[in-house]
């Protein structure tokens, strides 16, 4: 690899001095435009490549955001991630994408994010109690996305999940199902808000919908869910991911036994077309991605308490013939 151009090769090139070079650069009103132009024009002609870590130093910021997730095989994360990243862009701020190895925004992780000068989080975990004090003492803008949070410290921006969990109710009753099964996470809180808003709207119908505790789908998963299934029967699951992974091996049985409705939350198949229809719930990911990094900036910008966010986005039902 050969040495990189530094500013001092540039401004030597140029007969000016380093800080003519970095003033022009970053077009401060002391430099003529003709002289912009030259340092901009002989940079670019000997490939001269900032060095940010040094921008950094001299004025504070860094101009990073860390995005963190947990589970990299569920396509959700990836696609809301790749919109996430072409807003941040916008601002002008690099994503540095952390996998979490636990399914709770960490004190560990978080420090490390400190360490690195990052200059705010969004993530789709939920922050620990420690990790939020952690967050309170350093101010750190944080926006949790896709659940909410009672927290002081930090903003969300999520979906109307009770009200996914009713339209699929809805659904299901209009396609006569006398048996409700719900495949999915307790811990989480958007899971919950799933799970409430499918009862009461199955309850009039004198339907509980029974609570298979789940986050991923095993053999194990399988031959129980299996043992469950009825005429009639609909299967409500906390993602698109769960769902697919369900219908997969299942699919066999589900063409023996009549009536079963499968429903995910998400809608993926709008982005991955190839998937088997399931019917899904439906938000607009431009819309999250949008929300979040707007909310984020006015955090980083103007400061954490005065620019909090509490933002519940509307979901429609996505229904297809299964």
């Amino acid at each position: 690899m050969k040495n990189l151009i530094s500013m001092q090769d540039l401004a030597d090139a140029l007969g000016v001095s380093k800080n003519t070079v970095s003033h022009a650069l970053r077009d401060l009103p002391d430099i003529s435009e003709s002289l912009k132009t030259k340092v901009k024009d002989k940079a670019k002609e000997l490939g001269y490549i900032p060095n940010k870590n040094a921008v950094s130093l001299k004025n504070g910021r860094t101009h990073v955001v860390a995005l963190v997730y947990d589970n990299m095989r569920n396509p959700y994360f990836s696609l809301t991630a790749h919109k996430l990243i072409s807003k941040l862009r916008t601002f002008g701020y690099d994503a540095l994408i952390i996998p979490s190895p636990t399914s709770r925004l960490s004190p560990p992780l978080l420090r490390s994010i400190i360490q690195q000068r990052i200059e705010g989080v969004l993530t789709f975990l939920e922050p620990s109690e420690e990790a939020l004090e952690i967050i309170e003492q350093t101010s750190l803008p944080v926006l949790l996305i896709g659940r909410k949070s009672d927290s002081n410290v930090i903003s969300y921006v999520c979906t109307d999940d009770y009200k996914g969990g009713k339209l699929v109710a809805d659904y299901l009753l209009e396609n006569k199902s006398q048996k409700v099964i719900y495949v999915g996470p307790k811990e989480i809180e958007c899971s919950i808000r799933r799970y409430e808003g499918l009862k009461d709207g199955l309850k009039n119908a004198k339907i509980v919908p029974q609570f298979y505790y789940a986050d991923v789908i095993d053999n194990e998963n399988i031959s129980e869910i299996r043992s469950m299934l009825d005429e009639n029967t609909g299967i409500v699951c906390f993602n698109d991911d769960i769902c697919y992974s369900i219908l997969s091996q299942i699919q066999n049985v589900k063409d023996k036994i009549k009536g079963i409705q499968m429903v995910g939350f998400d809608n993926i198949k709008k982005f991955l077309t190839y998937l088997p229809n399931i019917t899904s719930v439906n938000h607009k990911t431009t819309e999250i991605a949008y929300e979040s990094v707007e909310s984020l900036n006015r955090m980083i910008v103007g400061g954490t308490k005065e620019n909090l966010t509490r933002k519940v986005l509307d979901v429609s039902l996505f229904v297809r013939e299964q």
